[in-house]
């Protein structure tokens, strides 16, 4: 079973993937993982509308961002997307495929880099894209999906290709299933945790950008970039249903918390708390793996057993950056501009 903690032993001075396996390679999904169905039902994600229109991410844009690249997932216009990883999900699911799912390198081109190269394990970032891009779709199925390949893990590969993201035309949410902890933050710097928190805002004359990132799977103290005030940090849950209806949840012990040593309070957590530091996190989503969902991952399991169950706040990030995409749409039919730190 994967954990942040193991991963963090040879990722330390690379950003450590916010995914935990708890069973890999099945020859279907495994029967305890949720289903898209199962996770839109329990939370009311398939009740969500305004008027007769259906939330579902329509119009939408979601950047996620990874590193390396999974070669088995291809953009929708690529003749073998019938045989890609995201639309074999969607198939199992019943799902329609996304609108647009294109991939892009960190500066934006189509040049891709390499496959993570400690190799097909269930710990490598191949997993992580299956996980990001199948649930950021699962959660809205109807926004079009970027997926933004970082040249490596090193911190500088993967905030330029936020930073192309931030960028990208009809961008409206950001995913980053990855952190760091502050005390190698602080090894790049006294001020670079501080001085990174301008990446996470909307560039000027650009629609609104949200910006979500994982607490961590380590529990006290969480990850940045989740720490950064401009940043929606999404921590986990162990989630409980009864006949397919949301029973009950608790706080998943290993979901990344606490207070920030260099990031001090904003103004919007005032009311909530007064350590005087930037503490999260602030939403969460089932992240425990003993509670979690079911991947497609050929590449790192093969075509005859691709099935995982996973869990980790890898699995709350991009389903709430889902989540702010289907705000976003609801926002749009009211003339309404898509959120930002500043919303």
């Amino acid at each position: 079973m994967l954990s942040a903690a193991a991963a963090a032993d040879h990722l330390f001075y690379s950003a450590v993937p916010q995914s935990s396996f708890v069973s890999d390679g099945s020859a279907a999904p495994p029967s305890a993982a949720f289903t898209p169905q199962q996770i839109r039902q329990a939370y009311g994600i398939n009740s969500i509308t305004l008027g007769s229109l259906v939330g579902d991410g329509t119009g939408q844009t979601i950047a996620l961002i990874d590193a390396y690249d999974d070669p088995d997932f291809v953009d929708t216009g690529a003749a073998n997307f019938a045989a890609s990883d995201l639309h074999q999900f969607d198939a199992q699911f019943g799902l329609a495929d996304p609108p647009s799912f294109v991939k892009l390198n960190q500066a934006g081109g189509a040049s891709l880099p390499g496959v993570d190269p400690s190799g097909p394990s269930d710990d490598d970032w191949e997993g992580e894209e299956a996980l990001d891009v199948e649930w950021a779709h699962a959660v809205a199925p109807g926004a079009s999906i970027i997926l933004v390949e970082a040249n490596s893990d090193n911190f500088s590969d993967l905030m330029a290709a936020v930073n192309t993201a931030r960028n990208l035309s009809g961008v409206s949410v950001v995913s980053m299933s990855f952190g760091w902890d502050e005390s190698y933050m602080a090894s790049l710097g006294s001020n670079a945790e501080t001085t990174a928190d301008a990446t996470f805002t909307t560039p000027a004359g650009h629609q609104g950008v949200t910006f979500v990132a994982a607490t961590g799977d380590d529990g006290y103290p969480g990850d940045y970039p989740a720490f950064s005030p401009n940043v929606l940090a999404a921590g986990g849950t162990s989630l409980y249903t009864s006949s397919g209806s949301y029973n009950y949840e608790t706080a998943w012990s290993d979901s990344g918390y606490g207070a920030s040593s260099y990031e001090t309070e904003p103004g919007y957590q005032a009311s909530v708390q007064s350590s005087g530091a930037r503490e999260i996190a602030d939403v969460s989503f089932d992240a425990n793996p003993n509670t979690g969902v079911a991947i497609y991952d050929s590449y790192d399991f093969g075509t005859s057993k691709p099935w995982s169950t996973i869990g980790g706040t890898s699995l709350a990030t991009p389903s709430w950056a889902g989540l702010v995409a289907i705000a976003d749409q609801l926002r749009a039919s009211q003339s309404l501009g898509s959120l930002d730190g500043a919303s």
